[in-house]
C-alpha cells in the first residue's frame, strides 16, 4: 500500500495525509524543481522552506507538504529482480535512498541545518540494509529509509527533516539519478514564493543579490578622516 509519513509520532503511517478538498483549500501553489546526480553526490540533512523569505525577513517557513518523484530507470536489488521478471530495463544503483525523520522540527532543533548543531551532516541517520527489505522504518530513532525505485512517488508533511543518502554506484556510466521534487506552500507565503520559485532564474538572481549585499563591507564611519 501507499506509505505516508507524519510529523506526529502517534499517527498511523497509513492514515490519509490530506484530502483533495483540504488540499485545494489550503494550497496556494506548488513549487517544482529537479535534480540530476551521479555517484558521490548526496543531499545533506535539512528541511524544506521558503528560502527567499528567510533572506528577506529572517523567518523559516516550511511548506505544507513536500515530496519527490523518482524518475530514472534505477532501482534497488528487490526492484531489479522484479523488473527482470517483467522484462523491464532497470539498472542497479547502490545508495541514493530518500531518508526522512518522523520527529519533525523537534529533531531538526537538535541537529540544525546540515547538522550544524549536532556536528553530524546526516542528522544521525545510519544506513540500514534495504537491498532485500525495501522501505526500512527505524522505530527507535524515527528514521524512514526509502530506496530509489523508478516511478516511485513520496509525499510527506513539509516540516519533516530529510536527506538523500550518498550514491555509491550506478551500473551505467551514462545514467544519472534524477528526481523531481515539489513543495506545496499555503496562502500565507504562496504569493511571495510564486514571484521567485525555488531554483528558478529569478530565485537565483534574488539570492545572489542578497548574498552580495550581506557580504559587502560596511562603511567605516568611526574611522579617522
Amino acid at each position: 500500500g501507499d506509505f505516508v509519513t507524519s510529523s506526529q509520532q502517534d499517527q498511523s503511517t497509513n492514515k490519509e495525509l490530506y484530502t483533495k478538498s483540504g488540499f485545494l483549500k489550503q494550497a496556494h501553489g506548488v513549487a517544482v524543481w529537479a535534480l540530476s546526480s551521479r555517484p558521490g553526490a548526496s543531499v545533506q540533512y535539512h528541511i524544506d522552506y521558503a528560502e527567499l523569505l528567510r533572506y528577506e525577513y529572517n523567518v523559516t517557513v516550511p511548506p505544507l507538504w513536500a515530496g519527490t518523484i523518482q524518475c530514472s530507470a534505477l532501482g534497488n536489488n528487490t526492484q531489479i529482480a522484479h523488473d527482470t521478471e517483467s522484462e523491464n530495463s532497470t539498472m542497479k544503483m547502490v545508495g541514493g535512498e530518500f531518508c526522512v525523520n518522523l520527529r519533525g522540527l523537534e529533531h531538526y532543533a537538535e541537529n540544525g541545518y546540515k547538522g550544524m548543531i549536532s556536528g553530524d551532516p546526516m542528522g544521525g541517520w545510519k544506513s540500514p540494509d534495504t537491498a532485500t527489505s525495501g522501505v526500512h522504518v527505524d522505530s527507535c530513532n524515527k528514521w524512514v529509509t526509502i530506496p530509489y525505485t523508478c516511478n516511485r512517488g513520496i509525499v510527506h508533511n513539509g516540516d519533516l527533516p530529510h536527506l538523500s543518502a550518498p550514491i555509491q554506484h550506478i551500473d551505467d556510466d551514462q545514467l544519472s539519478r534524477v528526481i523531481v521534487g515539489f513543495n506545496v506552500f499555503g496562502h500565507d507565503v504562496g504569493a511571495r514564493v510564486a514571484k521567485a520559485p525555488e531554483h528558478s532564474r529569478q530565485f537565483r538572481r534574488q539570492v545572489k543579490l542578497y548574498r552580495t549585499t550581506l557580504s559587502a563591507p560596511k562603511d567605516n564611519k568611526g574611522g579617522s578622516n
